[in-house]
């Protein structure tokens, strides 16, 4: 019932606002959320202190990406008032591009902050394989 209630809520509100982008975000907010509820629920009843470290990994890549997604979408808001009008395809091509390197760096960025261990662990696997190149 709780999943119906806040689903249907969100619909109404955000499509009011974006139209059927509103009801395809009010969705996926309501899953996210009632995804979040569930995870509580479970976890008091089941002890999960060895799958801590597993939860923690999965969300700070879960918040980078959350971050990083509101980022892209500013960016590509951003790009398309600066560019104007009806861009050129070689325009539309270099604000992709920029809003692409854009989304590597905010995520490398914030997971460097939240002291990923991926991305320690990928770092040593480029400078392995960049070894054996040069």
């Amino acid at each position: 019932f709780g999943s119906l209630l806040v689903n249907t809520s969100l619909i109404f509100f955000l499509s009011k606002v974006m139209f059927t982008n509103g009801i395809a975000l009010g969705t996926s907010i309501a899953a996210w959320i009632m995804t979040g509820i569930a995870f509580i629920y479970v976890s008091k009843q089941i002890q999960l202190t060895e799958y801590k470290e597993k939860i923690h990994i999965i969300l700070k890549t879960l918040c980078a990406s959350g971050i990083m997604g509101i980022v892209l979408y500013f960016l590509k808001g951003t790009s398309m008032i600066i560019l104007g009008g009806t861009p050129s395809f070689f325009m539309k091509v270099f604000s992709l591009t920029i809003i692409l390197i854009g989304g590597i760096i905010v995520y490398l960025s914030l997971m460097k902050l939240f002291k990923s261990e991926e991305l320690t662990m990928l770092w040593k696997l480029l400078k392995q394989m960049l070894s054996k190149y040069l």
